[in-house]
């Protein structure tokens, strides 16, 4: 269960890494697509990176929320994944109250760090 719940997160780092690889082409290019390209990539590299740091996070249904559930012995696990059905009442209150930005922006704010990097 915990590799197949890593791999759409791993899926966007992946994209994630591509799209930075096409910024870093937009910017060495000079030409009339430069800026079009550059504007996408940027796009793509804020939607992946939002998009994995959010599905990592350990609540269930997410992703992070299987792999801590596949990781923590039996009993815990069992009485971890009581949780589900509160799960998205659980993300849809961090979202209303704004609680959801300030905890992931850590987060994405390393990743960012690290597909610089590439740049």
């Amino acid at each position: 269960m915990r590799w197949v719940a890593a791999a759409g997160p791993a899926a966007n780092l992946v994209m994630a890494i591509l799209w930075v690889l096409l910024l870093k082409l937009a910017i060495v290019m000079d030409n009339d697509y430069s800026r079009p390209l550059a504007l996408m990539s940027q796009a793509g590299i804020v939607i992946n990176v939002v998009l994995m740091v959010l599905n990592l996070m350990p609540i269930l249904p997410l992703d992070g929320g299987r792999i801590v559930e596949s990781l923590l012995p039996r009993p815990l696990a069992y009485r971890f994944s009581r949780l589900e059905p509160y799960g998205m009442w659980i993300l849809l209150a961090l979202v209303f109250t704004g609680l959801l930005s300030p905890i992931l922006r850590p987060f994405t704010t390393m990743v960012y760090e690290l597909l610089g990097l590439l740049l």
